[in-house]
Order: structure tokens, then C-alpha cells, then sequence
């Protein structure tokens, strides 16, 4: 199959499905013990057998079971029209949702829950998005890493685990950092050095493409698109070597992008995204009480 048909196939609305904005933050509280967790989770195959990501399960109000991308670039939950049809959630606000991609304007309604249950974990009083149509393939829609905010989050996707882990002291989230996207340093192949924002939603790897980077450019166009539409002058690049934190990893398959866009709303320049090619060969720790991500060696 040619690069350009699988890049097609495999990758089309995968990137940015993250960076999800929300009608403030849902304040919501756990509700069941307070002490750790582990939720099982289960690869996203949208595309056939190759794993793009992972999915949590989870009941919303007790209705059927729904199987969310666990997203790190996501604030909240995000659901597709369809899946919220049952729920019937009271409309509190409507709000826009931010991402990648050009072309459509993302509006959704929010929503409150009185009741988001993960396994044995419980939480109450969540805000929920609901967006018109589909916003995942294959899936019921996102839960950001952010809702854990309460635990220290360890994901290892290669296990399918979801480690939460209470604090010694539980008080209220989201005190010590507003923002919900977070950062690491990483420099590519030895070379040039920036900030990568940590994306389990994004199923590729990729580099700000107004960055001389010392890696070279197929020329073949990568068709990817994100929550509002398609990447244009998106390319595929040669693959390259990652070192984060002292620990070095291989993306064989990373793509250009232009990610002006996140950098300026988030005051930062924005280097590149990690996604889950890179993602789920390792082991990730969410911090969000410190506003820190941590990626460490199986």
C-alpha cells in the first residue's frame, strides 16, 4: 500500500482529536473511597488492527457502557452525539471546541452529570460536552487525563492499565495549575531542543514545522485532519531520534506540522507533539497538582 493511502486510512481525524476547550473547568469531586485505582483499559482500533490510542470505560448517569480515548490533551468529556442520545443530559452552557485543523467550527453543548462511574471509582456533579455528530471513530468520545486530577496518574498503554494513585492529603484540584496541557523537553536527534506537548489523543508523532529541524522531509503529504478539519501542507518527515529526559526512542514515522496555533495560546513555543506512537512505549506520570509529566523506561 502506498504511504500516502495508509497515512489516509490509518491517521485521518487522529490528530488533534486533543486540545479540547471547555465552558470552564467541571469541579467535579470523587465520590467513592478516596485511595488508589487501577482501571483496565483497552486498545482504539479505528482503522483496522494497528492500536491508535486507548480507551476508558465508562458509565455516565448508570447508562450503558462507553468506551472513551483517553486523551491528555482533552480537558474534560467530550461526547458524540450519538452516545449522549440515551443520557439525556440538562443543557448548562454551550462552548466552542479548539483543535488542529481548518475548515469547520466546532460547537458543543455542556452539559452536567450527576454521576461518572470508572469501575469502582466514582466521581459526581461533571460537566460533559456534547458535540454534533461524530467526533471519534470507534469510540463513544474523550476523557481527558485532567478528570484524574485528583490522583497521580501512571498510564502504561503497552500493560492497558490506568494506575491512580491518592495523595497523602486530599484537598481540591487544579489549585496549583490552571492549564491542563503539559509539557516535556525533548531534543531531536541530538540537536535541536523544545517543548513537546504530551498528547495520548494525537495517534502520530510531530514536529512545528517552521523549526529547522536536522531531519529531512519526504516530500510525500501526509492527509491528516483534527477537530476542525483538515492540516493542510502537513509531511511526512524522515524518522527521527527522541531524547527525553536522558532516555532516547525512535519515531519511525513523524510528520510536519504547523502548530503556531497552540503556541500562541498557550504563550509558549511549541516544539512538537508527542502522541501515542511514541507514547505507548513508555511508561507516562501525570502530575497535575505540580503541573508536571514524567516519562520513564518499562
Amino acid at each position: 500500500m502506498a504511504l500516502t493511502a495508509m497515512l489516509r486510512i490509518c491517521y485521518r481525524l487522529f490528530v488533534g482529536v486533543a486540545l479540547l476547550a471547555t465552558t470552564g473547568w467541571a469541579g467535579q469531586r470523587v465520590a467513592s473511597e478516596y485511595r488508589d485505582y487501577r482501571i483496565h483499559l483497552s486498545p482504539w482500533r479505528p482503522s483496522g488492527s494497528v492500536a491508535n490510542g486507548i480507551l476508558v470505560p465508562v458509565r455516565i448517569n448508570s447508562g450503558a457502557l462507553l468506551h472513551l480515548v483517553l486523551d491528555s490533551g482533552a480537558s474534560g468529556i467530550t461526547l458524540n452525539s450519538n452516545a449522549a442520545r440515551q443520557l439525556r443530559l440538562e443543557t448548562v452552557a454551550e462552548t466552542r471546541i479548539a483543535g488542529l485543523g481548518k475548515g469547520r467550527d466546532v460547537v458543543a453543548r455542556t452539559a452536567r452529570a450527576d454521576s461518572v462511574a470508572i469501575g469502582e471509582l466514582q466521581f459526581q456533579d461533571c460537566l460533559v460536552n456534547i458535540v454534533t455528530g461524530e467526533l471519534t471513530r470507534e469510540a463513544d468520545g474523550v476523557i481527558g487525563t485532567r478528570f484524574f486530577e485528583a490522583f497521580r496518574i501512571l498510564l502504561d498503554a503497552s500493560a492497558r492499565e490506568l494506575r491512580l494513585e491518592a495523595f497523602p492529603e486530599q484537598h481540591n484540584t487544579g489549585e496549583n495549575n490552571p492549564e491542563h496541557l503539559l509539557f516535556v523537553r525533548a531534543r531531536v536527534n541530538g540537536n535541536e531542543e523544545g517543548l513537546f506537548l504530551v498528547d495520548t489523543g494525537s495517534a502520530v508523532t510531530s514536529l512545528a514545522s517552521d523549526v529547522a529541524w536536522p531531519c529531512a522531509m519526504t516530500g510525500t503529504t501526509a492527509n491528516l485532519a483534527g477537530v476542525a478539519g483538515a492540516i493542510p501542507e502537513a509531511k511526512q518527515l524522515a524518522p527521527v531520534s527522541l531524547e527525553i529526559g536522558g532516555r532516547k526512542v525512535v519515531e519511525h514515522k513523524p510528520v510536519a506540522l504547523n502548530l503556531e496555533a497552540i503556541s500562541r495560546r498557550n504563550g509558549i513555543k511549541v516544539a512538537g507533539i508527542l502522541g501515542y506512537s511514541v507514547l505507548s512505549r513508555t511508561r507516562v506520570t501525570f502530575d497535575y497538582r505540580e503541573g508536571r509529566v514524567e516519562l520513564s523506561s518499562r
